[in-house]
């Protein structure tokens, strides 16, 4: 993971690193990619939120 691209991934749950260019939209709790939709956990919310920001 932390060879990855930190602009083209992101870190939303212990157990999910997902790539941007995927992101279809984010919901309060969770991601909705282009094939799936991925919990964000309590740990990464306020990560997320202040990501999502930015853009």
């Amino acid at each position: 993971v932390e060879k990855l691209p930190q602009d083209q991934f992101k870190r939303i749950h212990r157990s999910f690193v997902i790539a941007v260019n995927k992101i279809k939209s984010i919901q309060s709790r969770k991601v909705k990619l282009l094939s799936a939709e991925l919990p964000i956990s309590d740990s990464y919310s306020s990560f997320v939120k202040e990501w999502t920001n930015k853009i």
